[in-house]
């Protein structure tokens, strides 16, 4: 006879914030840029807005569930929370740094005019 998957009666606080995030992305929908026309730089801008806001989304939830994996590990599992949380705010400030700033920088050099 194979398993059951229990359900839990009431979620954890790391599915609420599983499905805070969908729900946070879900309303989060980027800028429609016509396939009619080239973009310009407030469509280059308002893209990069989105995909700092879909960043800061996925990094809060990664950090929720670092913060329930530590609370649910074994004292002695080796797992440090402030360098993983630490790792998680590095990168994810890279990634928003460098997608964010190319995108950012190349609407600033459609307004000025500079290719």
């Amino acid at each position: 006879m194979p398993c059951r998957r229990r359900v839990p009666i009431m979620p954890c606080d790391v599915q609420r914030a599983h499905a805070q995030m969908i729900d946070a992305l879900t309303n989060e929908l980027p800028h429609f840029i016509s396939v009619y026309n080239s973009a310009e730089s407030v469509d280059l801008k308002e893209r990069a807005e989105h995909i700092a806001k879909v960043i800061e989304t996925v990094k809060r939830y990664l950090g929720r569930v670092i913060e329930d994996t530590c609370d649910s590990a074994m004292i002695d599992s080796g797992l440090n929370r402030v360098e993983l949380l630490k790792s998680v705010d590095d990168t994810f400030g890279y990634f928003d740094d460098e997608i964010t700033g190319m995108i950012r920088t190349a609407a600033e050099r459609m307004e000025s005019g500079v290719n």
